[in-house]
């Protein structure tokens, strides 16, 4: 009976020891790498911010939900306590997600809206990329592109001669 209460005791005093050991790697703060996403013309670039200390590899993809479903993207390091742009160019026009992950090579802890394996620590980015209706329409000047309708004189005159 001691075996079995020493062996429990034992158990559970080690239990959490070994959860520490065993445990996925945590989540760094979500503010140690965060991203934003920009559109120039028909360009987009995605810049990302590494407040940690440690070595980054990041990617990111902007899809299109729509069809056809284009997707363009890039990897690279970012090194600590640095800013990286990444650009691509040439974008189909569209409404776009930004999604993006990066991971620390000392440690694997992840940033990102798909951070395998932990929960996201962003959320994705939308974009609009071409020519979007915007602005007024009165950059057109004023749609009076005739002059007034009563050109001629007034309505009842017009009813005359063409009564006569």
């Amino acid at each position: 009976m001691k075996t079995s209460v020493r062996a429990a005791v034992t158990a559970v005093v080690a239990a959490p020891l070994l959860a520490t050991l065993f445990a996925a790697p945590a989540n760094a703060a979500p503010e140690d790498v965060t991203v934003s996403a920009a559109v120039e013309g028909k360009n987009i670039t995605v810049s990302v911010v590494n407040d940690s200390p440690y070595n980054l590899s990041c990617d990111w993809t902007a899809k299109r939900d729509t069809e056809p479903r284009y997707q363009y993207g890039t990897q690279d390091w970012v090194f600590p306590d640095s800013t990286e742009d990444f650009a691509v160019f040439n974008v189909a026009t569209g409404d776009y997600k930004v999604h993006w992950s990066c991971v620390t090579v000392e440690t694997e802890e992840r940033w990102g809206t798909w951070a395998v394996s932990t929960q996201p620590t962003a959320d994705p980015i939308p974009l609009t990329v071409g020519n979007a209706l915007t602005g007024s329409l009165d950059a057109l000047g004023s749609l009076d592109l005739w002059g007034s309708l009563d050109a001629f004189g007034s309505l009842g005159s017009a009813g005359l001669l063409l009564g006569s």
